[in-house]
């Protein structure tokens, strides 16, 4: 296997390929029409994989997700695919979110529908919260602000991203600073999405239990409501070391947050140093009836801005210690607080896994946004009473398996770009 830095490699390009069966796309393999070459794996589910490799054509390395083999001519599960690059592409070059480069289908791996983004090192807040346990105040408010930035913009657009959670957001530098991205738009869906949009089968949940709100658990068309409760169980579980309900299974889980009248526990009962407003903030989110919820991405950020600027002043800057996050030391003004030890523990997760997520790179022609939300929203969203029965998914992998796009619902495709 070449070096994936070595540009010599270009003069590859469109090298002959023979075809590729599923399990023959390994470290050395190259597919696409002698397009891509595969240099390891990132992670694999039932629905679809995703490889680290190498764009022959542009130069560059990226991640490759490809559609499981057993889906090719599967109409439900291409159409999912293609839901992913067609929603994530509305906020493509976003700070904050990580977006799809190109999309198609590789003709010698039997017509298999593939999604390339570009690979970037960091950890997720999964990672930290492992390595470190609960995230200081500071760095918490600043992750969670920069995930709220990246919903309010995607909720402006029309798209619900429906899987909120601390896998799905990576922790990168960009220019000596620390920044958090959104991952992963497999689940997303327009805004008033139904049943029918999200191609939802009998026994099937889109979302994560854990993290998923009551209205999102008994399948109500898709609103931004679902993802400032996907946003609070985030804060809250960096904030304390585990989610709301962790002790229980995810269907025990699902049941309870069902029961409208029994609201997530309390963060100010588990952590003691918060600063005035901010446990009300994030119970705000949590709230079990979608009407009573915070109303949307916006007061969100408003609150914590106010928050932050009255309990925790100017807020630190992102990168005040020396990090070498990518394997390249940056000096940077010391802080004149604590020390923090993020930017260490991004360095050892950079060194133990290599690569983390994706960023935006080519542009995908952005979607016009559907209607104003609020006017979409249903009984069951706003409140109602539940369904008799309520079934989900179990999670897609263990937490921390994989940060970026969950490979156990792929989902997206624009025409390829040549």
């Amino acid at each position: 296997m070449s070096n994936p830095a070595d540009p010599n490699r270009a003069t590859r390009l469109y090298r002959a390929a023979t075809p590729v069966e599923e399990e023959d796309i390994h470290p050395g393999a190259v597919v696409g029409g002698g397009r891509f070459e595969i240099f390891g794996i990132i992670g694999r589910g039932q629905m679809a994989s995703v490889f680290r490799a190498r764009d022959l054509r542009r130069n560059t390395d990226l991640a490759l997700k490809v559609l499981a083999r057993k889906f090719v001519g599967h109409h439900d599960r291409e159409r999912r695919f293609d839901n992913e690059a067609r929603l994530a592409g509305r906020l493509q070059g976003h700070r904050n979110v990580v977006a799809p480069i190109e999309s198609g289908r590789l003709d010698d791996c039997a017509g298999r529908m593939f999604l390339a983004m570009e690979l970037v090192n960091g950890p997720t807040l999964t990672d930290l919260v492992s390595m470190s346990g609960p995230l200081g105040v500071e760095d918490a408010c600043m992750y969670m602000r920069d995930v709220a930035r990246a919903l309010r913009d995607l909720h402006q657009s029309g798209v619900v991203h429906r899987d909120v959670k601390p896998d799905n957001v990576i922790v990168v530098e960009l220019q000596g600073e620390r920044v958090a991205k959104l991952l992963d738009f497999g689940l997303a869906a327009d805004i008033g999405a139904g049943s029918d949009a999200r191609m939802t089968r009998l026994g099937e949940r889109p979302g994560t239990p854990r993290y998923m709100s009551p209205e999102q658990a008994w399948d109500a068309p898709a609103h931004p409501v679902f993802d400032i409760y996907a946003l609070g169980v985030t804060f809250y579980e960096i904030l304390t070391g585990h989610p709301p309900f962790f002790e229980l299974d995810d269907a025990d889980i699902i049941t309870r947050k069902c029961d409208l009248n029994k609201p997530a526990p309390s963060i100010k009962d588990k952590r003691h140093d918060l600063p005035p407003r901010l446990d009300i903030l994030i119970d705000a989110c949590l709230e079990p009836v979608a009407k009573k919820r915070l109303p949307s991405i916006n007061s969100f950020l408003k609150r914590l801005d106010a928050i932050s600027n009255e309990s925790l002043g100017a807020m630190s800057p992102r990168t005040r210690q020396q990090t070498s996050m990518v394997g390249q030391a940056r000096t940077i003004a010391p802080s004149k607080k604590k020390k923090s030890r993020l930017p260490e523990l991004m360095a050892q997760a950079a060194a133990r896994k290599q690569q983390q997520g994706f960023v935006p790179s080519t542009p995908i022609s952005p979607e016009a946004p559907t209607p104003d939300p609020d006017r979409l929203m249903s009984r069951a969203a706003a409140g109602g009473a539940p369904p008799r029965a309520v079934i989900v998914n179990p999670p897609h992998q263990a937490p921390g398996a994989h940060p970026g796009a969950h490979p156990g619902m792929p989902r997206a495709t624009t025409a390829p770009q040549g």
